[in-house]
């Protein structure tokens, strides 16, 4: 589970460990994650949380993160963790910080870890948002300096969608024992949604907080599609409420499905090139 240690990552820890899994926490902050971690072993047993150290904008602390845990039996890995701003720099220097972090270091640490999920059958999950319905398939505006402060998130947000549909498609075309899905938490009052809109956020919130997800509200289409026996590769899961805001988690359809999907390819070559993973390189040597 990655970005565990605070918003919706956190309330599907709690959830997953309550049902007795044991889970690897991706932490950017150690100190925040060893708090989480701490938490967790409290409620639930020494054995049911383990902290591990990643920087999802750093390709060299993605790939050590998949080798300390490439050994362990992975059943899910859940792509959540993200950013909304875009001040700093990325390990490559050359992208968005967000679509970086977003999109990048998980295509990375879902291709480095391809091999030990597929071993045990097992699903990602990637995390993405409302948002996506909000921009254009253009990649190349995933460079450094390429697009705005809103319309970046909603880049990064895109390609997880589109990461994770090609991610099935690839998996069913190459036979893997995987299944890949997706899902959005629906608008959850985080941090993540002040930072997005922040002088607008203090305004509306008291109007409109009957209409957000609670965190533990935003983790269920997330836990739906990581538990669910019946899940299907492929499926995406959002809030059933209105406009998808809120409410219990349901499969729906992506908006402009057929437009989106044509931009699969170069997605994928591009975050090959920017990553050096090539997916199934990674499995095949796994193997």
């Amino acid at each position: 589970m990655t970005g565990a240690n605070a918003g919706i990552g956190f309330a599907c820890a709690v959830q997953l460990c309550k049902q007795g899994a044991r889970v690897l926490l991706g932490c950017r902050d150690e100190g925040r994650g060893r708090e989480a971690q701490r938490i967790l072993q409290d409620r639930y047993g020494e054995s049911s949380a383990q902290l591990v150290s990643l920087d999802l904008s750093d390709q060299q602390s993605v790939r050590r993160c998949a080798e300390m845990v490439e050994s362990s039996p992975l059943h899910g890995l859940v792509n959540n963790a993200g950013i909304v701003r875009a001040g700093g720099q990325n390990s490559a220097g050359e992208f968005d910080l967000r679509f970086a972090t977003n999109h990048l270091g998980h295509f990375a640490l879902t291709g480095l870890l391809l091999g030990p999920l597929t071993r045990t059958g097992g699903r990602v999950v990637t995390v993405s948002s409302m948002t996506y319905r909000t921009i254009e398939p253009n990649w190349g505006l995933s460079r450094t300096g390429g697009i705005e402060f809103k319309g970046g998130y909603a880049l990064s947000k895109l390609a997880n969608l589109v990461f994770a549909l090609e991610l099935q498609r690839r998996a069913e075309r190459a036979e893997l024992n995987l299944k890949s899905v997706a899902c959005h938490p629906g608008a959850v009052d985080t941090n993540m949604i002040a930072n997005y809109v922040p002088r607008l956020y203090r305004i509306a919130r008291p109007l409109i907080a009957w209409l957000l997800n609670s965190p533990s509200g935003g983790a269920l289409p997330v836990l739906r599609a990581i538990t669910d026996p019946d899940v299907q590769g492929g499926e995406f899961f959002a809030p059933r409420g209105l406009m998808e805001w809120a409410g219990g988690a349901t499969p729906v359809q992506v908006r402009g499905l057929h437009k989106k999907m044509n931009s699969a390819k170069a997605l994928w070559d591009l975050s090959e090139q920017a990553t050096g993973v090539n997916v199934l390189s990674e499995y095949q040597a796994f193997i």
